[in-house]
């Protein structure tokens, strides 16, 4: 094993504690950073900022409001899956799963709901909703395309904050 130590500027970078390891058996450790980051993180440290993550702020949900949101997505889905097995027949694997995952999430929507909701519950939730066509809607299930904006209208407003639930 060859070991040395290493200290110069070259292009800014600063190289320390440079040891090497080959595939024939020799060993070693890089590390550098370039001048920018220790300036950059120098500043950081100056302005209270830094690169380790701050403590989130408690988040109280605004109970009542979340709610409504989540009857809104229930609703929406549940209605959403009706008419995607008016639309299509149910014959087709991918489908079913799509209109039964529709149904669960409905469901988990309901659960909330009849609970006392939390945050993480609440993303849990919508980030598992995903939009029936992510391209143009196939012709004969235009009547897909309002259901699905509104489904994921009332998912995106539950990913937001309300004002006054960051504590």
């Amino acid at each position: 094993m060859h070991s040395f130590h290493s200290s110069y500027d070259y292009n800014e970078k600063i190289y320390s504690s440079i040891e090497v390891q080959s595939l024939s058996g020799r060993s070693g450790v890089h590390s550098f950073r370039t001048r920018h980051n220790a300036e950059v993180g120098f500043l950081r440290k100056l302005f209270g900022r830094s690169d380790e993550p701050a403590e989130d702020a408690p988040i109280a949900l605004d109970v009542d409001k979340r709610l409504v949101q989540l009857e809104r997505l229930e609703r929406g889905l549940d209605a959403l899956a009706r008419e995607m097995r008016a639309c299509h027949t149910i014959d087709d694997p991918g489908w079913r799963s799509r209109i039964n995952e529709y149904g669960r999430l409905a469901g988990d929507a309901m659960t909330l709901r009849k609970g006392t909701p939390t945050r993480e519950g609440v993303l849990d939730l919508v980030f598992e909703v995903r939009p029936v066509f992510t391209g143009p809607i196939p012709e004969g299930m235009t009547a897909l395309g309002p259901l699905q904006d509104e489904v994921m209208a009332a998912a995106n407003d539950l990913r937001e904050l309300l004002p006054g639930e960051r504590g």
